[in-house]
């Protein structure tokens, strides 16, 4: 397995400003809202429809992971 690192520097033509200053604010500003965003409940709950089919590949219901899951949440009426 080769991985190929390019490390991207200078001016962004796009957005008049350079790769550090991109890179500094994502690592400082946007890393950290996100990863606490990430941990709300919103983003671990999401309704679906499991006797429906699935639109995106071929499903026979099996799933081959181990922990891979689904729990029901109880009804609630807003």
């Amino acid at each position: 397995v080769f991985i190929i690192y390019f490390q991207l520097k200078g001016r962004i033509d796009d957005c008049s400003c350079n790769v550090d200053t991109v890179d500094h604010f994502n690592n400082m500003k946007i890393y950290p809202r996100l990863q606490s965003i990430l941990r709300k409940n919103y983003f671990r709950f999401y309704k679906v429809n499991l006797n429906r089919q699935c639109p995106f590949w071929s499903d026979d219901s099996r799933c081959a992971i181990r922990y891979c899951h689904v729990e029901p949440c109880l009804d609630v009426s807003n």
